[in-house]
């Protein structure tokens, strides 16, 4: 239902002779103000009811006349020509008789104002909720089926903006309001009293839910604002389960607030790097109203889908972005612009992993890979630091050759987007063997550490150990063969474990006697090299640190043994 505004100007123009007959004592539209978005998505209006003639309001009617103005009460707008004593007082005009006409005959028609103004109660719904008003004698205000807006009582007022339902109920009646919903959502209601034209005070309930389509309110008008009440029937069955007071009651002045409050939000915790923090947030919101003072804050944790009454500063402990709307209202039911805000929070440090063997040959280059994991914020690849024994390396491939034989501490220190630091150590064992005591002293060679004849000299005297190995273990898996069959013809004779009782002892020994003849035996062909070694750099063929190395892989070798 949109209203119908007549509208006066006076554009310098002078009217001689004019009469003016203004209508009064009905509600009138006087301003429409829209007070923006709900947290449900629909706009909130507000309409100002002020004397008139339901379609006029009075001070646009009451423009012209001078001292020739005459006021009917209670006439809508395209009646009031056909007035008692509107036509009468016309048909005097017309015939001369102006003068003589008697206003005392008509109690709704005077050349003052004083029978002018309107006094009352407006009921406000602003949700998509019908509102439907009953007079004591069971007429109708309200939607009708086909959509229509029904005005069966008299002197009521119904106007619709959207989602948004007003009445003025004149006073002397006795009404009662209901509410049926359209969809869920979030009722505000408003019932003012006003008294000549003035609003002198509001009741304002902020959230009055609908859970279902079955939700139904309804409400008597009390003589006091303060007394007021609105009964919910949740389900529709006819028992109003729960009972609402007013969140706000506003002044006069209140009532005209329509400025928006303004929300701040200030969180707490450690922060940590690019905008994160590192433990927990603390929110705080704080309203600020100067007007009619704020009346709630709310914020939302799930996109607006859900909403928290604010209650003080609350924790947000889960790692990840966290968005937060928040808003806040007023007393006389303006809701601020939502406002939004992204906490971001990883208090996790990044997991790492060194992809590195347990073992390394001393003559290869450790490659140092790994993997760093975080799922928050990521982690920060220009802070990766790695270190070998406490010592910080600036290439990602160690060259072994000179470190130490036996065991070795690597360490990676990574840090996270948040600023979180994690720490990984692994140990690894530095080892050699006759194929790699080759290659380093090849690669002595190659350093001008060892000369070529050295070098020649003791590379061919690795290779006789090593030629002497593989013979002794050609000769080891034909003496194993041998016992097998030993064993075997002993158990046809003897049986398993007669033989395993006697001969297997037999074996054992023979075999750790020959093992450790073994063992001495390259053991003291080690130390021959060593010797030679040690020939070599008096006569100046090994440098002290070729030296060092060579014979270092040796001495493990002999450990080894």
């Amino acid at each position: 239902m949109c209203p119908n505004f007549g509208v006066h100007a006076k554009d310098n123009v002078e009217i001689d002779n004019s009469y003016n007959i203004a209508g009064c004592g009905k509600a009138t539209i006087g301003k429409i103000g829209d007070l923006g978005k709900k947290k449900f998505f629909w706009d909130k209006y507000k309409i100002e009811y002020i004397d008139g003639d339901g379609t006029v309001p009075l001070r646009s009617a009451d423009y012209y006349g001078g001292d020739k103005r005459y006021y009917s009460r209670g006439q809508e707008h395209s009646k009031i020509l056909s007035a008692d004593g509107v036509k009468e007082f016309i048909e005097s005009i017309l015939s001369g008789n102006e003068a003589g006409f008697d206003f005392s005959q008509y109690g709704n028609f005077k050349q003052d104002d004083s029978i002018c103004g309107i006094s009352g109660k407006v009921v406000e719904y602003h949700c998509p909720v019908e509102m439907h008003i009953y007079d004591n004698q069971g007429n109708h205000a309200g939607p009708l089926e086909n959509g229509d807006i029904e005005m069966n009582i008299p002197g009521v007022q119904y106007d619709v903006v959207g989602d948004n339902k007003f009445a003025y109920l004149p006073e002397g009646g006795s009404y009662t309001i209901t509410g049926t919903a359209t969809t869920t959502g979030v009722l505000e209601v408003e019932v003012s009293e006003v008294k000549n034209n003035k609003y002198i005070n509001t009741a304002y309930f902020s959230d009055i839910n609908f859970d279902s389509a079955l939700t139904k309110i309804e409400f008597s008008l009390a003589d006091n604002l303060d007394d007021q009440l609105i009964e919910l029937d949740e389900d529709g069955d006819g028992i109003y389960e729960d009972s609402f007071a007013p969140d706000s009651l506003l002044t006069e002045e209140e009532r005209k607030d329509l400025t928006k409050p303004n929300t701040n939000i200030s969180l707490t915790g450690t922060e940590g790097k690019n905008g994160y923090y590192v433990s927990d947030a603390g929110i705080e919101l704080t309203a600020e109203d100067e007007n009619s003072g704020a009346l709630k804050t709310e914020y939302s944790l799930d996109n607006g889908q859900s909403w928290i009454e604010y209650q003080g500063q609350f924790l947000l402990t889960e790692d990840g972005e966290h968005k937060i709307i928040y808003s806040s209202t007023d007393r006389a039911g303006n809701r601020e612009a939502e406002k939004e805000a992204l906490i971001r929070i990883d208090k996790l440090a990044p997991e790492i992993l060194i992809l590195i063997p347990e073992e390394i040959s001393h003559s290869e280059k450790l490659n140092i890979e790994y993997l760093i994991d975080d799922n928050i914020s990521g982690a920060a690849t220009n802070t990766i630091a790695t270190y070998l024994d406490d010592k910080l390396m600036t290439v990602a491939a160690i060259d072994l050759f000179y470190e130490k034989l036996g065991q070795h501490e690597i360490k990676i220190i990574a840090e996270d987007l948040a600023g979180n630091k994690a720490e990984e150590i692994r140990s690894i064992s530095v080892i050699t063997d006759i194929g790699g005591t080759i290659s380093d002293v090849n690669r002595a060679n190659d350093e001008k550490m060892v000369n070529e004849k050295a070098r020649r000299e003791l590379v061919k005297d690795l290779e006789k150990i090593e030629d002497y190995i593989k013979k002794y273990g050609r000769r080891e898996e034909k003496r194993d063969k041998r016992q097998k069959e030993l064993m075997d013809k002993c158990v046809k004779k003897k049986g398993k474990s007669w033989c395993e009782s006697r001969l297997s002892k037999v074996f054992v020994k023979v075999n750790y006697g020959l093992n450790k003849i073994h063992e001495k035996i390259i053991e003291a062909r080690y130390w021959l090299i060593l010797k030679e070694l040690e020939l070599y750099r008096k006569k100046g063929w090994v440098t002290d640190t070729g030296y060092d190395i060579i014979r270092e892989d040796l001495r493990y070798l002999i450990a080894k043994l």
